[in-house]
């Protein structure tokens, strides 16, 4: 059976299956991270999403940027 809500925060149609009733579930068109609800309709349990994690820096742009437009 396919359980659909609304995402809590983008109100964007969500489904699963019922075997993933209350696993953690992201939405697909917002991102927002969620519980799926045990009931067809219920409002999900709405999760703190954590920051995306920061990539590492182009190598040496730091330095020429910084370093290389010194005028001394």
């Amino acid at each position: 059976m396919t359980i659909t809500f609304h995402c809590p925060k983008c109100k964007a149609l969500c489904a699963f299956e019922s075997k993933y009733v209350g696993r953690n579930a992201r939405c697909l068109t917002c991102g927002q991270i969620f519980v799926i609800p045990s009931e067809q309709g219920q409002k999900p349990i709405k999760i703190k999403a954590e920051p995306e994690p920061l990539g590492e820096p182009v190598p040496g742009f730091y330095g020429e940027v910084f370093l290389g437009n010194l005028k001394v």
